[in-house]
């Protein structure tokens, strides 16, 4: 049975610098009736340990998983976790953040409002700066668009637990280390889901970081540290 209108999974994997703002901008929203469920994938920094000692807010949850070498090289760990998470948690619709980017402060009401009007998967556009948090740009919405692959980012998009459930998940392993979020948006979309845009401005910003994960794939090098 559905408790909550919100899921929101945050994965989490080092990144110290920016995890505090990226839990408190989901703590922090304007709709207030979501889970937050914040899973580590083994960091080692102990300024990540001690940011998740302090979470408690009652709607926020953390898990912290300690993959092996060998489960880092054979899945896509962000995957993993939301398919995990997605078992976990109890809300009508799922959404996705990354420990290293932010939602701005409207991003769950606006989004819960369009998902409202009898649509299943909404997006917005995105703020983009770099690793300093400086703005760089703007990720723009392109319209409805029935083909979303490498389009939206993971942090921009809420769709209903329905369409998670049929499309069975996110695809994991190494493969899709770089673009997992855009084959899920592919399966989503060979099911015929449209992805609407959100009335108004950006929903959230990321940041671009030398040693994130996508920057690590685009450079040629293994996306785990």
């Amino acid at each position: 049975m559905l408790c909550v209108t919100v899921t929101v999974l945050l994965t989490s994997y080092e990144a110290a610098g920016y995890l505090q703002q990226a839990i408190s901008s989901v703590l922090g929203q304007t709709f207030e009736d979501f889970e937050l469920l914040i899973m580590d994938d083994g960091s080692r920094d102990p300024a990540v340990a001690e940011i998740l000692d302090g979470v408690e807010d009652p709607r926020a949850t953390v898990v912290r998983y300690t993959p092996t070498v060998a489960e880092r090289r054979e899945s896509c760990r962000y995957a993993t976790l939301i398919n995990l998470g997605a078992e976990q948690t109890t809300g009508e619709h799922i959404t996705y953040l990354c420990g290293d980017d932010y939602y701005l402060p409207d991003r769950l009401e606006r989004m819960v409002a369009k998902l409202a009007e009898g649509h299943d998967v909404v997006y917005g556009p995105q703020l983009m700066l770099d690793a300093a948090g400086v703005f760089t740009g703007e990720r723009a919405a392109l319209g409805v668009l029935d083909d979303a692959h490498c389009k939206v980012d993971l942090n921009s998009v809420m769709h209903t637990r329905e369409s998670f459930e049929r499309v069975k998940g996110w695809p994991d392993g190494a493969g899709v280390w770089r673009v997992a979020d855009a084959w899920m948006w592919t399966r989503l979309t060979n099911f015929g889901y449209l992805f609407i845009p959100v009335d108004g401005g950006p929903t959230d910003a990321k940041h671009y970081r030398p040693e994130s994960v996508d920057a690590r794939c685009a450079a040629g090098q293994e996306p785990w540290q």
